[in-house]
């Protein structure tokens, strides 16, 4: 019995894995049984003089992870615990839980030293202030 090649079948099969990767297993990853970490989501505005980087990280207090700027690179990481009561047992855990880090490459135009930071309802907001460019300045041309 002989199959068929069908080309399709291959492009089906290319669509199904894409959406087992993007159905709910994007922010995490896993090693060997486990989940090694996780990646909190983040949303990104940007105005004429700031960009906001909004991050969440709910059930945490801000003891629980740390934000740094290392050359052009903004790096948050952290844990988020499970909190533990002899009294229950977990049935099902769908909140994610562990290690964290992220890495967002600063954009040239961003001053590092005005970076701030608030958190605030699980949300971690991040203000990166824009450089003020100066205006283009006009080269005189001498005649010689």
């Amino acid at each position: 019995m002989s199959v068929r090649w069908d080309p399709f079948r291959d492009l089906i099969t290319l669509q199904e894995h894409l959406n087992q990767l993007f159905n709910g297993q994007v922010s995490q990853h896993h090693h060997g049984e486990g989940i090694a970490g996780w990646h909190p989501p983040a949303d990104v505005c940007e105005s004429e003089t700031e960009i906001h980087l909004y991050i969440e990280i709910a059930g945490m207090s801000p003891s629980g992870f740390e934000l740094q700027v290392e050359g052009n690179r903004l790096i948050l990481h952290g844990e988020r615990t499970r909190p533990q009561n002899p009294d229950q047992a977990y049935h099902q855990t769908e909140i994610l839980m562990g290690p964290f880090h992220r890495i967002f490459t600063l954009p040239a135009n961003v001053d590092p030293d005005g970076i701030e930071a608030g958190y605030r309802q699980g949300i971690l907001e991040i203000i990166l202030p824009k450089r003020t460019e100066p205006a283009p300045a006009a080269v005189p041309i001498k005649v010689r």
